[in-house]
């Protein structure tokens, strides 16, 4: 899972694929937190070793610490819902990047679920009367 593509991890052979395909692309997808991150900025994913359950669940835990922090600080609903929003949009033009490059992508690492995330918080900021 990274924060900046706000899904789950992507395995290694798509890493490695954006990797050959987009240098600056993989550098922003493993700008984020936690030890993948960590470890796949120090060395491209077909150098590095296969992630353990433990590495997974600490990189699991720190996207999600990042994506609270990032959420919390905002001062308003409106906000909060605009700032999620915004890593929406973000992610969703990352992900445009991947497959732009020619890269396929397993399911589960698709963008799909950015839309239905970005939609019901429209649709929740709609029905409490707010604009973010």
């Amino acid at each position: 899972m990274t924060d900046t593509l706000l899904n789950s991890i992507l395995i290694d052979s798509e890493l490695d694929a954006i990797f050959r395909a987009d240098r600056t692309l993989y550098d922003e997808i493993v700008s984020g937190v936690g030890p993948l991150s960590v470890r796949y900025r120090q060395s491209p994913p077909s150098n590095a070793s296969a992630p353990s359950r433990d590495d997974l669940a600490a990189q699991l835990f720190a996207v999600c610490h990042e994506l609270s922090s990032r959420v919390t600080k905002a001062e308003s609903v409106s906000d909060r819902i605009r700032r999620v929003l915004d890593d929406i949009a973000a992610a969703d033009v990352r992900y445009r990047r991947i497959r732009a490059a020619g890269i396929g992508l397993d399911p589960q690492s698709s963008q799909r679920r950015l839309t239905v995330w970005s939609t019901a918080l429209q649709g929740l900021a709609s029905r409490i009367g707010i604009t973010p």
